[in-house]
């Protein structure tokens, strides 16, 4: 080989050799600014969570002594913001190896009780004793929680512990942590208030039910049938549901399925494969046909108050009439096919939970008294009386006012019939497939 050859071939390679070295440092060095810069992001985080669980409990504090609606209302907006801070640093924490139940539902119940305490201060109502307890034990919870967090911050900060696996592929060392402070969580009163994060709200049980007795398979799979409309000998029995609403179900083998509740025998929820696509049933005949349906199922006295066409099949929803009160809990989803007019579902999970023998009390307030908390900008037309839920899932019963504004947007106010305030919004959207609410 000629020298000079061999000279261009040391050049060469020496060349991409130092190339080949830059790309690798390079390399290295975007690793480590990416490493540094996650490092610095989970750091951040844990910072904000101990913190933000500190200024939450600071703040629970001053709802216990705040002495005027506006500044408990002040101070629950504080809580909130606080609580919600938490909760997004806890998500951007790399913690999928190990659940935060505790820690997450505590925080958001904070979160939560503030909101119900700002409903409190907007109606001029003084916090009970029971209430400032609860403020008190949530305080000193996330107090308790926010010095945990604190140390683990600090561990991390000196290295004794990271975010990292290790080799054998066990949890990091932070994440083994955050796990053992999820474990071992304080404890604090159980927080029962009108709000959906209340520890009520876990132990509701179905009110239709209620009292009932246990059926077998047998006598199930006969009203399974029915609702399906086939015969027993064609379903077959897919096991028992040990959830908030115990039934047994049935599967026909091809897609359509019912189940029925172990106590009482109540039809729950049914589903039969329908062709998805327009056909030459009317809403109007649909909707007879629901009637009908439900009628034969055994719930009597419902009356439908909107419905909407999801790819050819109206879907109506009805809600219990109370001598002429409309209960919005009590309600129950049919769908039916606008191919063929065959009913396509149907789903009674809310009557079964909230379904009972009422005594609505007299109005305590006048309908014309209620309605001069409307907005005169709007056009409000009395529709009657209904009963809805509260956040907690407490029914009020209320007037229902269906009101439009100057540009044609339709809306339903609801005021309550025994203090005339307005306890809930709810817009309507209507359109060529009927109506939605929000």
């Amino acid at each position: 080989m000629k020298r000079k050859t061999l000279t261009l071939i040391i050049t060469y390679t020496a060349a991409l050799m130092v190339v080949l070295a830059g790309f690798v440092l390079q390399y290295a060095n975007e690793a480590w600014n990416y490493r540094s810069a996650e490092r610095h992001a989970q750091m951040h985080a844990v910072s904000q969570l101990s913190d933000s669980l500190a200024q939450m409990s600071n703040a629970l504090v001053k709802g216990m002594y705040a002495g005027s609606p506006e500044l408990l209302a002040s101070v629950s907006a504080e809580i909130w913001n606080h609580s919600a801070t938490a909760i997004a640093s806890v998500a951007t924490l790399p913690l999928s190896d190990v659940s935060l139940e505790q820690t997450e539902t505590f925080i958001t119940r904070a979160g939560d009780y503030a909101y119900y305490i700002a409903r409190r201060a907007a109606s001029h109502t003084d916090l009970s004793e029971e209430e400032r307890a609860a403020l008190a034990s949530l305080s000193e919870t996330a107090d308790a929680l926010s010095q945990n967090i604190l140390t683990l911050e600090d561990d991390i900060y000196a290295g004794n512990i990271n975010f990292i696996a290790d080799r054998t592929n066990s949890l990091a060392s932070a994440v083994r942590s955050f796990s053992s402070i999820e474990e071992e969580f304080p404890d604090y009163t159980s927080v029962e208030y009108d709000g959906m994060m209340s520890t009520h709200i876990g132990s509701r049980t179905p009110l239709l039910t209620a009292g009932t007795d246990e059926i077998d398979v047998d006598t199930a799979i006969r009203t399974a049938a029915a609702a399906l409309k086939t015969e027993a000998g064609n379903l077959t029995f897919t096991g028992e549901n040990g959830g908030t609403i115990p039934s047994y179900g049935f599967s026909d083998g091809n897609g359509s399925y019912a189940s029925v509740c172990k106590n009482g025998g109540f039809l729950l929820s049914a589903r039969c494969l329908n062709p998805a696509q327009e056909g030459n049933i009317g809403v109007d005949k649909a909707l007879e046909i629901a009637k009908a349906y439900l009628t034969s199922v055994g719930y009597d006295g419902m009356q439908q108050i909107y419905y909407h066409n999801d790819g050819g099949t109206a879907t109506f929803r009805f809600a219990y009439a109370d001598n002429g009160v409309l209960i919005y809990p009590d309600m129950i989803t049919v769908g039916v096919s606008l191919t063929d007019g065959t009913v396509a579902s149907l789903n009674a999970a809310d009557y079964v939970m909230n379904h009972h023998e009422r005594e609505l009390p007299a109005p305590a307030v006048s309908q014309r008294t209620a309605a001069e908390t409307i907005s005169r900008e709007l056009d409000a037309k009395y529709v009657g009386r209904a009963v809805i839920h509260s956040p907690g899932m407490r029914e009020v019963q209320c007037y229902e006012f269906l009101c439009k504004t100057a540009d044609g947007r339709k809306l339903l106010i609801y005021c309550d019939t025994q203090t005339g305030t307005q306890r809930r919004l709810t817009l309507i959207h209507e359109d060529s497939d009927g109506i939605l609410l929000s």
